[in-house]
């Protein structure tokens, strides 16, 4: 269903807010750093969470989106989420089971990015939602990909051979089927976020085997 005019032009402008917020802290990293040099890195902290959850938690309150189309209930009640929950752990207990030929691009600073991400894309498809009705979903995703092509610059040489360049893309998709299958934002986080743990935590154990 697609929204009023007001709810639409509202969610459109948080996408822009958290599609300009990295680059926006490019922007004024340099200022900042020289007008309060002390207070530069907790600053710097507490950035990817402002940037993260910022955006959708002030939209979602705000009313430019809702609830429902962010996944904050899920889909079909109680036998929705007894389904999705159990597709979301098969996703894990796959990860696990295949955990060492998946391990070797996985890092803890990619389930960092999962927590920060996360929240942000659920955004990008709740627009969408608003804007495009059930087509919201792949639109959300490419606003996503726009994302991706903005934050990683993917035409630079230096960076098409910087592995996380393409764990971003991976996660995103990933991210966008499990919550085109289950309807739920927090199964979806909670499934990316466990499965990059199992594959960082086996990637640990790896590099101190001799």
């Amino acid at each position: 269903m697609v929204g009023r005019p007001q709810m639409i032009w509202e969610s459109v402008a948080w996408v822009v807010v958290a599609l300009a917020a990295v680059p926006l802290m490019t922007l004024i990293e340099a200022p900042v750093k020289a007008r309060w040099p002390s207070a530069w890195p907790a600053l710097r902290g507490l950035a990817p969470w402002l940037i993260g959850l910022g955006p959708a938690y002030l939209a979602l309150i705000s009313g430019a989106v809702l609830g429902r189309s962010f996944g904050l209930y899920g889909r079909g009640g109680a036998a929705g989420w007894l389904v999705s929950t159990l597709f979301c752990a098969g996703l894990a207990a796959g990860t696990w089971g295949l955990r060492r030929h998946l391990a070797n691009p996985a890092s803890e600073q990619d389930l960092i990015s999962v927590v920060m991400d996360e929240p942000r894309w659920a955004l990008y498809r709740a627009a969408g939602v608003v804007w495009l009705g059930t087509w919201g979903l792949l639109f959300g995703l490419g606003v996503g990909m726009i994302e991706w092509v903005l934050r990683t610059r993917p035409w630079l040489a230096e960076i098409q051979q910087d592995r996380g360049t393409w764990l971003v893309l991976i996660r995103l998709g990933v991210s966008s089927l499990i919550f085109a299958l289950t309807g739920n934002f927090w199964l979806t986080w909670t499934t990316q976020a466990v499965c990059w743990f199992l594959l960082s935590r086996v990637q640990a154990q790896l590099a101190h085997e001799p």
